[in-house]
């Protein structure tokens, strides 16, 4: 478990690798009396943890930590438990041979129950997980649309694939807000892909078109109206307004800040920003943002589905 110990055998693995030593057989008289010298600085303690984010029956999304503490050197026997578990199953007959996903096949209960002949000690945390998006339009949340609700339950990584067309304003001022925002280039028929993942904060959101890529972070501030999601694009943060009807989602921009200082009323783009759903169950986006000063900055618009 030693750092010094791992990452040395790295190294000198690597120098075997790169053909710059044969062999380390001839090195082990010096290296095992250094692993002892090194044994003080260890334990004989070893743990882990297993964290699962998903659905519940009950239709509520719920992230699970389980966690094991081996003491006295028991933790190598962990891989033995289950064996330990499954062969008496197999020879009574409680389950069918052969090969398959062993999901399911024992419950957390036996394995525990299973680990009691160790010296090792275990716990459990359930949390509910509520999506951002849920926890900003609460009750109304439920109003959306089936893909819509599908699109914003971020419990932990989204991946959405589809298509975009991208028109970006003319001139210094549009130019430069792209640039700050950090918006695609003009094109039609570009392949998008985006990825939203859960972090402890709210939603990092990864837009990708062709090539071009740029990202937003999305959460809820505890002190704002209801209703209000805040986005932050590099050194802008906007304060947005979720307005769901019953086939569609719009985001209008309600207040802004640059390096965290609010920004006048005049300053503030416009957002048409709107999600609906296609025929086919797509989700379709259609975002405009314009500036009085600027014209039009960027409109991107396309569909999205579920990636493979």
């Amino acid at each position: 478990e030693l750092k010094l110990m791992h990452g040395g055998l790295f190294l000198l693995g690597k120098l075997v690798s790169r053909g710059l030593v044969k062999s380390l057989t001839s090195w082990t008289s010096v290296l095992q009396p250094l692993a002892t010298l090194l044994r003080p600085f260890g334990s004989d303690r070893g743990g882990m943890r297993v964290s699962v984010t998903g659905k519940t029956a009950q239709d509520t999304h719920e992230n699970r930590i389980w966690t094991l503490i081996a003491e006295a050197g028991d933790g190598p026997d962990i891989p033995t438990v289950p064996a330990r578990i499954m062969i008496p199953k197999l020879l009574t007959g409680q389950i069918d041979p052969g090969a398959r996903p062993c999901l399911g096949e024992f419950t957390l209960d036996e394995a525990e129950d299973a680990l009691s002949s160790l010296n090792v000690s275990t716990g459990r945390t359930d949390t509910e997980i509520t999506p951002v998006f849920r926890q900003v339009l609460g009750g109304a949340f439920d109003k959306l649309a089936a893909p819509l609700q599908h699109l914003h339950t971020v419990t932990s990584e989204h991946v959405w694939e589809g298509e975009a067309e991208i028109h970006r304003g003319k001139g210094f001022l549009a130019l430069l807000a792209n640039r700050l925002a950090g918006f695609p280039p003009s094109g039609r028929n570009v392949p998008v892909r985006v990825s939203m993942v859960r972090n402890r904060n709210g939603e990092m959101w990864t837009r990708q078109f062709g090539t071009h890529r740029f990202s937003s972070h999305l959460r809820r501030v505890e002190k704002d109206d209801s209703g209000i999601i805040r986005e932050r694009f590099g050194v802008l943060d906007f304060s947005i307004r979720l307005l769901a009807g019953e086939n569609q989602l719009e985001f209008p921009v309600m207040r802004a800040r640059f390096l965290g200082v609010p920004l006048p009323r005049f300053l503030l783009p416009v957002s048409n920003t709107r999600e609906t759903v296609l025929p086919d169950g797509s989700c379709q986006f259609d975002v405009a943002i314009y500036h009085s000063f600027a014209g039009l900055v960027a409109h991107y618009k396309g569909w999205l589905r579920p990636a493979a």
